[in-house]
């Protein structure tokens, strides 16, 4: 079948699907690039700069080259190694991507605030990391260099990276897959695992959060808060079962498997053992049993070599339990603990699914249970500590925190909404346009404008600011003020180069910066002004804190 490319404006991909060709349009594209021990992406880039096709636009916690006017390519890559030798067991250290646009669609500027998003949700914060901007192809593209080792000498999580930088892409973009099209993604993720029957398939597929229910034909039901998501044919998880031999690699993760089971198992409770294997090893713990009997058998979810396991294939039930007492306090800590996490999950994602609540709207029904959640997304049980919740239902309640704050902000401007939006990183569908906030019905009516203009000539920008609880976003090159204290958002014109330093600060630290102030600014903040008053937006702020 043959398909005109030229008819799309955009980069795309050809993706196959049960005998159906779709074309996906992709905004921006990362690419993973060599992984190596001598970090010659250094050189690469840096050589592009050297011949004016690439420019630097970021150095990241090369604290060591501070000295250093003008650091060349070997102090770079000689910082880079002597930083991985923190774990001399990694063998490839250097972590290098680029992230492209389609055409001159991204600016040099956007594209570095991009990268430095999703290098640090891509777990590499913390890392001296190299910013390298292309402009020698037709697509915008920027490099990215840094080390897999973290500033605690530990690697870097791997594990379905390619995957994973894709999706935080997406996430940055604002772009937001349907729960079918997450739950088609985790039923092919789930059918390149190795297992040797339907119940370890459908156990991959429970262990990424999704239920599942067979129908009477053996065709699999896959359902999310409630709700069906996805149906996988039966013939489908047949073609994946895997009978051939295994080869040498897996024989050897076999080995190691039960090295690290023999390492741990004496020395902490089984509900420890369970953790630090998900945690440390990415491989999964699934016992058979328990409520009150015995366990009869386990299964193991390797998900860094996509592999399950016959747990006694690894280590016999017995040899891994040892001769702790199935009734011990461990053992019941450990099924207690199970029981809660699963509990105040389902009770989580049952409100979830009636509405999109805030982590304060759902603590406010979970405390009537006994449960909260609280910072980091750590379940507590009447104020004991149970587990973390997963990742599905943390970036669930995260997203409608953003959503909660984005909706206080009232405006009939669909171009204001927009940029709030891509503020808050939360979808313009979930926003609606409202009443704004009108000053003109106010007595004394002063636009937002002039409010920022009085406040920067005043050099009083800052506490006004602070006392407004408000920030400037730069969307797209236009400037907004939003001021959460009357809950408006209004264009402004920023256009004075000496703004510059109060519109770039993250207005998520608005309220810990603090301005910088000479010696005679701290004089007058203490002793007043000349005339013995102090800045009037100071005063104000001071009459609210005491108010407040």
């Amino acid at each position: 079948m043959a398909i005109k490319a030229e008819r799309y404006n955009y980069p795309y991909r050809l993706y196959a699907h049960h005998n159906h060709l779709y074309i996906i349009v992709v905004c921006m594209e990362v690419t993973f690039l060599s992984s190596t021990g001598s970090f010659g992406g250094v050189e690469y880039n840096l050589s592009k700069v050297m011949k004016n096709a690439g420019e630097i636009v970021g150095v990241q916690n090369f604290d060591g080259l501070l000295h250093i006017s003008n650091p060349t390519i070997g102090d770079y890559t000689d910082y880079l190694k002597v930083w991985s030798e923190k774990n001399s067991r990694i063998k490839n250290t250097q972590f290098h991507v680029a992230i492209s646009c389609k055409g001159q669609e991204k600016s040099k500027e956007e594209l570095f605030g991009v990268a430095k998003q999703w290098l640090k949700q891509m777990g590499y914060d913390g890392i001296p990391a190299l910013f390298v901007f292309h402009h020698d192809t037709d697509n915008n593209h920027i490099h990215i260099i840094t080390s897999r080792v973290d500033p605690l000498g530990k690697k870097v999580s791997d594990s379905n990276e390619r995957w994973k930088g894709r999706a935080i892409l997406k996430r940055i973009e604002g772009v937001r897959l349907s729960e079918k099209e997450e739950a088609n993604k985790a039923i092919e993720d789930a059918l390149s695992y190795r297992f040797s029957n339907k119940k370890q398939f459908l156990m991959v597929l429970e262990s990424k959060k999704y239920k599942v229910a067979e129908l009477e034909n053996g065709d699999v039901v896959i359902t999310k808060y409630g709700r069906q998501v996805g149906v996988i044919s039966n013939d489908k998880i047949n073609q994946g079962l895997f009978e051939r031999e295994k080869t040498e690699e897996e024989n050897n993760r076999e080995k190691q498997l039960k090295a690290i089971l023999h390492k741990y198992k004496e020395k902490m409770s089984l509900a420890e053992l369970k953790d630090l294997m998900r945690k440390s090893f990415g491989v999964e713990l699934i016992f058979f049993g328990g409520k009150g009997k015995p366990y009869y058998g386990y299964a193991i979810i390797d998900h860094k070599a996509k592999v399950v396991h016959k747990g006694g294939d690894i280590m016999s039930l017995k040899e891994l339990l040892g001769q702790r007492d199935k009734n011990s306090q461990d053992d019941k800590q450990s099924k207690q603990k199970d029981y809660f996490r699963q509990k105040g999950e389902n009770l989580i994602s049952l409100i979830l699914e009636s509405k999109k609540a805030s982590t304060k709207e759902v603590n406010a029904i979970l405390r009537k249970h006994g449960f909260s959640v609280r910072k980091g997304g750590v379940l507590f049980y009447y104020s004991k500590e149970i587990d973390t919740i997963s990742e599905t239902i943390k970036e669930q309640l995260d997203y409608n925190d953003r959503l909660a704050r984005t909706r206080l902000i009232h405006t009939g401007d669909p171009r204001a909404l927009e940029a709030l939006a891509r503020h808050f990183k939360v979808h313009l569908e979930d926003l609606s346009i409202s009443q704004s906030v009108n000053r003109t019905n106010n007595k004394g009516y002063v636009s937002a404008q002039d409010l920022y203009d009085k406040a920067f000539t005043s050099g009083e920008l800052f506490y006004y600011l602070k006392l407004y609880n408000a920030f400037i976003i730069d969307d797209q090159g236009q400037k907004f003020l939003v001021e959460r204290e009357t809950g408006s958002i209004s264009e402004i014109d920023t256009s004075n180069p000496e703004r510059t330093l109060v519109t770039e600060q993250d207005p998520y630290e608005q309220r810990e910066l603090e301005p910088e102030v000479t010696i005679d600014d701290l004089t007058s903040l203490i002793m007043g002004n000349p005339n013995g008053q102090a800045s009037s937006a100071n005063n104000e702020l001071k009459k609210r804190k005491r108010k407040r």
